[in-house]
Formats: C-alpha cells, structure tokens, sequence
C-alpha cells in the first residue's frame, strides 16, 4: 500500500501533552484531539 499523507502537521507549538490521543477497543481507530485543530479521526 502506498504512503499516506494527511496534511495535518503537529508540532510542539500545536501539540497537547494532555494525554488526549486514543486507540479504539479494537484498534481499528485512532482520535487525536488538539486545541488548534480540534478533533482528528483516522481509520486503519
């Protein structure tokens, strides 16, 4: 499978250290939530 790209780029300035980035019980989903960008979902 090809790379995938999101466009999204998280930096230190951007980023949350407050632990609020999540795998779904079944792995199949992974949520990052940032004060700028708000909530991202991404499917695997």
């Amino acid at each position: 499978m090809p790379d995938q790209n999101t466009h999204q780029y998280f930096d230190r300035f951007r980023s949350s250290a407050s632990g609020t980035a999540q795998f779904s019980p079944d792995g199949t989903k992974y949520a990052l939530y940032n004060y700028f960008d708000q909530l991202h979902i991404y499917e695997f």
